[in-house]
């Protein structure tokens, strides 16, 4: 007598959801329903086999009514091994609560022939060819394609007219220059315009920072203009008072200082203070930059972490610039002016250079690399000297 089996595919019916197929699978079985979450974390497997052809269709049936889409396979195995398949998932007509009408009347309309695939080792439905090689040629096609992005598929197919053609060996001759420098230059031209991209993306990104960069300054230049006016405003009715008075006398060279702040125009110095902060703060992330520590020093930092560890230093750098540039008496003082716009600035300018400039290692990395493409066309033309 011909024996099937009953294959789950994995998939759910359109309305069943999958928590609610494992509780009706599982109470079908009368198992836990943790061994068919199993079941469809290995499918397709087989849960049923050696049925008659009466038992396996209302099986299908009531699967199928449970929400999870089954095929029947004859069973071309009746010896034990396909007896051990069926340890725990023995069930009878008589568990099944089903009706009639939804039992299938002809077995032959629902067996599907399978075949398993020498490739990948997987099952699947004969003249349909294996589902999984499908679509691993598929993601393969598809990054071929993704790292030519810019060609159409018309430029990449072969031209027969063309490959039937002799070869010019007059167009060998209108160059110049030797192979084993043209070599190189079409590599660099390949790897860095016509395969990635990478020097269209890197001016995109220059531009995109200069002008945040630009934006920041204007905004810095806005700040230190207001502080200077309510500097200007409160220092006079200051001095009026009596605690003022005091403090004038007091405290000579704070005065002096103050009002060779405030004697200076407001427009271009806000504007060299605030170009020197984002200058001085620029150079030295450069060096940092370089030398691998915003990567370890900076990024993992919270915002207490960054200010104490570059806020505060680049503070005291641009103030001894700024002490020197202006020949000012005191560094206390210009720790005070500077202090401010360099809290403001210091971090875009360590943000900037992270994604602007390359680390020591990406040097070295580029420099080796085209130091064996040259070695390589040197080579090239050196064997074909000795040929």
């Amino acid at each position: 007598m011909q024996r099937y089996r009953i294959v789950l595919n994995g998939a759910l019916i359109k309305g069943h959801t999958i928590d609610h197929t494992i509780k009706n699978i599982a109470t079908i079985f009368k198992i836990n329903p943790a061994q068919v979450k199993q079941w469809f974390s290995i499918s397709p497997t087989i849960i049923q086999s050696g049925l008659d052809d009466k038992t396996a269709l209302t099986l299908l049936a009531a699967l199928e009514n449970a929400g999870a889409v089954c095929t029947v396979e004859i069973d071309k195995e009746q010896d034990d091994s396909s007896i051990e398949n069926k340890k725990h998932q023995d069930v009878s007509l008589h568990d099944i609560q089903l009706d009639d009408e939804n039992i299938p009347i002809n077995i032959n309309d629902y067996i599907v022939e399978t075949r398993i695939c020498p490739d990948c080792g997987n099952s699947y439905i004969k003249n349909e060819g294996c589902p999984v090689c499908k679509e691993n040629k598929q993601r393969k096609v598809e990054l071929q394609f993704s790292t030519l992005p810019f060609i159409s598929k018309k430029k990449i197919e072969p031209n027969i007219n063309r490959l039937q053609q002799k070869p010019n060996l007059s167009d060998s001759k209108r160059t110049l220059l030797p192979d084993f420098f043209l070599k190189p230059v079409k590599w660099i031209w390949n790897h860095f315009t016509q395969r990635h991209r990478p020097v269209n993306k890197y001016l995109r990104l220059f531009w995109t920072i200069s002008a945040q960069a630009m934006i920041l300054i204007i905004i810095v230049i806005i700040v230190c203009i207001a502080l200077h006016y309510l500097v200007n405003i409160f220092w006079y009715p200051y001095t009026l008072t009596f605690s003022g008075k005091h403090f004038v006398v007091d405290y000579p060279k704070e005065t002096r200082f103050i009002q060779w702040v405030i004697s200076k125009d407001p427009f271009n110095f806000s504007a060299q203070i605030s170009v020197i902060c984002f200058c001085i703060g620029f150079m030295l992330s450069v060096v940092a930059q370089f030398f691998f520590l915003i990567r370890f020093l900076f990024i993992p930092r919270g915002i207490f972490g960054k200010i104490m560890l570059w806020g505060f230093p680049y503070m005291l750098c641009v103030a001894k610039f700024v002490q020197y540039y202006y020949n000012i008496e005191r560094f206390d003082f210009c720790c005070m002016l500077v202090s401010i716009p360099t809290l403001c600035v210091f971090h875009f300018c360590i943000m900037f250079a992270y994604q602007l400039l390359p680390e020591l290692g990406d040097c070295i990395r580029f420099i080796r690399s085209s130091i064996s493409v040259i070695l390589k066309s040197v080579s090239d033309k050196n064997r074909r000297k000795r040929r």
